[in-house]
This record gives structure tokens, C-alpha cells and sequence, in this order.
């Protein structure tokens, strides 16, 4: 499937409420980091069948277009609207990985009335001015045996340098009134957590109403690390959300 940000198209993958069900809960989509694709987001849901998931590639990563600029933090919270528009989402949960948390969180606060839930995977409230560099130093992570280069490309990876620009959404936080579950790994070292203690700190004194779970042993690829367990938080989560607005 495909949704278009102007002229860019956006690869977005859906899999449906499983068994489908008369008044269906609401929706998940997945917001992935750097170099996430929908295909991978769709596979770390793939046992949660019992409400629909959407899963995106953002531009310059996966199946999506790999524009020559256009890579600010407001261009990809704008791809997010487009895959929203595009998959008829009306209220949803969504949930964002890594750098994906603070692309849904500048999302979220364009559309408080549709977003009833948001999972922030491992990140803070802020967006950095990325060093010369980094786009070089990036292209040679690997992520389970894999070059990050099966997902994005470098031309997206030296837009996303280029045009980088230091951002706090801290005190936006105030603005976000639905539920917020933060999750965090407390390992430091080998893909260690990116959030510290400071920063649970900030997001429990700056959000209305926040759950925050860490993870025990576990670095930045929670997912990875503790599928199990990511999915009964996340689960539990929405379905708590979904039992309040049904009640």
C-alpha cells in the first residue's frame, strides 16, 4: 500500500483485527526509528492479532520514494498524516520507536482529538542538530547481521544531517492530555538505552498522564531483547485505554 507527502510516496503495510470483529478496538500504527521499515514494524506485532496494525516506511527507508531534500523533523511527522490520511484512520494509538517517538510526538500534538494513546519507545522529547559525520558513521551500523543499508539509503541518511536542527518538545509535553506509556531498556552499554534517568524525569513531570516500564537487561532494541514482555506492556496498555473508553 502506498500513501503520498506531495510527491513522495510512502510504502505502509496493514494487517487487519484478527478474527475481524463486528466493533473492532482502535488501531496501532508503528512510527519506526532511523532505519525502520514497515515490514519490520509489521513483524514486531505479528502476535498481536487482535486489533489492526499499520507499520510505515518513512521516506528514504524500505519500499518509500528516497527524495534529494526534505528531511527536517517536520517533513517526517508530515509523512506520518499522509499514511493516516491514506489508511482512513480516524482514532488510533500510535507508537513510535527510537527517533519515530519524536516524529509521533510533533504528529500527536497536531492532532490531539485523533491520537487516544501514544507508546514512546525509548527516546526523549527532543530532537538533536546531528554532528558532521554522522551520516558516514551510520551507514556501517548493524543491526542483527544486517547492514542499515538494506533499509535506508545513504542519500537519506546525509539529508537527515544536513537538515537537522536542535528541537526541545519538553514543554509541548503539557499540551498531550491522553495516556503515554514510555518504555526503556536499562542497559547502557551495546545498543545501550537512550534515555536516562533525567529524562524519565522530565517526561513524568511534563505529561499528564504517563506509565513508564523499564526493562530489565535490555539496551535500546527493547523489541529485540524482550519481545515478550514488550508486547504484554504495550498490550496491556492499550487495552486499558480501550476498557476506559468502552466503560
Amino acid at each position: 500500500m502506498y500513501a503520498y507527502n506531495s510527491d513522495v510516496r510512502l510504502h505502509y503495510l496493514e494487517r487487519p483485527c484478527l478474527p475481524p470483529l463486528e466493533n473492532p478496538p482502535l488501531p496501532l500504527i508503528y512510527v519506526p526509528g532511523t532505519s525502520g521499515t514497515a515490514k519490520g514494524g509489521l513483524s514486531i506485532f505479528e502476535n498481536l492479532k487482535t486489533r489492526k496494525v499499520i507499520a510505515m516506511s518513512l521516506r528514504g527507508r524500505g519500499q518509500s520514494d528516497t527524495p534529494h531534500a526534505g528531511y527536517s523533523l517536520q517533513d517526517h511527522a508530515s509523512d506520518i498524516e499522509a499514511v493516516v490520511n491514506a489508511a482512513e484512520l480516524n482514532k488510533f494509538y500510535i507508537f513510535g520507536f527510537s527517533v519515530g517517538a519524536v516524529y509521533s510526538i510533533v504528529f500527536s500534538l497536531k492532532n490531539l482529538d485523533k491520537v487516544k494513546g501514544i507508546i514512546i519507545g525509548d527516546y526523549p522529547a527532543f530532537y538533536p542538530k546531528l554532528p558532521a559525520g554522522w551520516a558516514h558513521e551510520f551507514k556501517n551500523t548493524v543491526i542483527q547481521g544486517q547492514s542499515v543499508l538494506q533499509n535506508i539509503r545513504e542519500e537519506a541518511l546525509e539529508g537527515i544531517e544536513r537538515e537537522s536542527k536542535q528541537e526541545s518538545l519538553w514543554q509541548s509535553l503539557r499540551n498531550i492530555k491522553c495516556p503515554v506509556l514510555v518504555l526503556r531498556g536499562n542497559r547502557k552499554t551495546s545498543f545501550g538505552t537512550l534515555l536516562s534517568k533525567e529524562d524519565l524525569e522530565r517526561y513524568t513531570d511534563s505529561l499528564n498522564n504517563v506509565t513508564i516500564a523499564t526493562f530489565e537487561d535490555a539496551g535500546h532494541m527493547i523489541y529485540l531483547e524482550k519481545p515478550l514482555l514488550f508486547l504484554e506492556k504495550v498490550e496491556s496498555f492499550i487495552k486499558k485505554i480501550d476498557k476506559g473508553a468502552s466503560g
